[in-house]
């Protein structure tokens, strides 16, 4: 099962990610700051990343950075409103919002892996916001201390 740590400081999208990716046959792991990500990805073994970019802390070009000194066997996936930030450390960009679809395909090219499920679409249904799998939205947060929210 292909492992994949998924980074975002948007909890809409974080959960998104973790729902769709998780009924899809993939072992996902959530971060919400580039800081947690990296603790995160250095206490285990990941087959891929999805990072957003512009986050509090190190940043999602800082953190694939970070993992590509450590390996380049490691696709670092950016996932992002800001595309022209992104540096050369990502093996691919995907400008937000992006197709559930569009995601899914590039992971499996990626890791070398397809998901396990060919469960219909999810809709999370949060107070005053829809989510469908096919696209990944997200309103404007409010960050928490930790810089999560």
């Amino acid at each position: 099962m292909c492992k994949i740590l998924a980074v975002d400081d948007c909890r809409w999208i974080r959960e998104l990610m973790e729902v769709v990716l998780t009924r899809h046959g993939y072992s996902v792991t959530i971060a919400c700051s580039g800081s947690e990500a990296i603790s995160k990805f250095d206490e285990a073994d990941y087959d891929l990343v999805i990072t957003d970019i512009c986050m509090p802390g190190p940043d999602g070009n800082a953190l694939a950075q970070h993992i590509k000194s450590i390996t380049r066997s490691v696709p670092v996936i950016a996932h992002t409103g800001s595309c022209e930030l992104a540096g050369k450390a990502f093996d691919r960009i995907l400008s937000k919002p992006a197709q559930m679809q569009e995601l899914l395909d590039v992971i499996d090219e990626l890791s070398g892996s397809e998901g396990q499920s060919d469960q219909p679409g999810i809709v999370l249904d949060e107070p005053h916001q829809l989510i469908a799998e096919r696209d990944i939205v997200c309103q404007p947060t409010i960050l928490s201390e930790t810089g999560c929210s």
